[in-house]
């Protein structure tokens, strides 16, 4: 028995079966002729082993990031099918994500999360798991702002502040933005000012380990629902998706070819930063 999977990108299973490692069981079609039907896939035969350990890759892959939920989610989630196994504050949902997996929710006095995990882990993993959340919760960095740099430009009689706006977390400065105040016009200075409060409330939102300068307000998100429908992230600057600055925090930007849409997220964090990594092989990139 061979599988033919797409190996330009990670999923949790394969395209179809084929007995005879020739045509397809259940359309008789051969992998050329598949491959008409997905022009963005690179197909191959593979044996069962290779499908089972890509599927365990996908399922790494979605499961590294934690999605923030609402209370009436977590007990919609509870009392709609028996829990598959539960715990104090915890549960998985009796319904299975993938093969091997199942969503993974928990609640602490913060909020509320959930991920996609194996439910036969160890109880000191679970622990663990949610152990690290409230570590995430508890970062309180303090908001800084550096020396401003002035900026005149003489042609148009005008006169510049440029702040750096930076947090201190573990010793180390990390860089917002840049706060610009027009020294002769208050309207500016205000959308600037309500511009870095947003960026500000981002890194809050997402416990200082990433913000978001544009698009979809969670990151992971956005790259589950550009694998679920198919389509393909492409780099704007450079020709990269990702850019490393003074290993001081990478920036991921592009935009969905198929729509248009445009995103921006500024990465400080190294964990997050894996996750980013493992989440990218579930979706097409030009």
């Amino acid at each position: 028995m061979k599988y033919v999977i797409d190996t330009n990108k990670i999923t949790g299973g394969c395209i179809t079966q084929m007995s005879d490692g020739v045509h397809c069981d259940y359309t008789h079609k051969t992998i050329d002729e598949l491959s008409q039907k997905y022009p963005k896939a690179k197909l191959a035969l593979v044996g069962f082993s290779q499908v089972e350990r890509r599927c365990r890759m996908y399922e790494k892959a979605v499961g590294v990031a934690l999605e923030r939920i609402t209370a009436e989610h977590y007990d919609e989630a509870f009392d709609c099918l028996p829990p598959r196994r539960y715990g104090r504050d915890w549960f998985f949902v009796g319904e299975p994500y993938s093969v091997h997996c199942y969503p993974f929710l928990f609640r602490t006095r913060h909020g509320y999360y959930r991920g996609i995990q194996d439910p036969t882990i160890d109880i000191q993993e679970i622990i663990s798991l949610i152990k690290a959340q409230k570590e995430l919760e508890n970062i309180h960095p303090i908001i800084r702002h550096g020396q401003p740099i002035l900026e005149v430009k003489a042609t148009q009689r005008k006169r510049t502040n440029f702040t750096p706006i930076f947090f201190e977390m573990n010793g180390q400065r990390h860089y917002i933005c840049m706060l610009p105040t027009d020294l002769g016009n208050k309207d500016r200075n205000k959308d600037a000012r309500d511009w870095v409060a947003r960026l500000i409330y981002s890194l809050r939102a997402h416990f200082y380990q990433y913000m978001v300068l544009e698009g979809n307000k969670d990151m992971f998100r956005m790259i589950q629902k550009v694998s679920q429908e198919d389509q393909t992230l492409a780099p704007i600057k450079k020709g990269k998706l990702l850019h490393f600055v003074k290993r001081i925090y990478v920036d991921f930007c592009g935009y969905v070819s198929e729509t248009g849409e445009r995103f921006y997220y500024r990465i400080y964090s190294r964990d997050t930063l894996s996750q980013l990594l493992l989440a990218l092989k579930t979706v097409y990139r030009q």
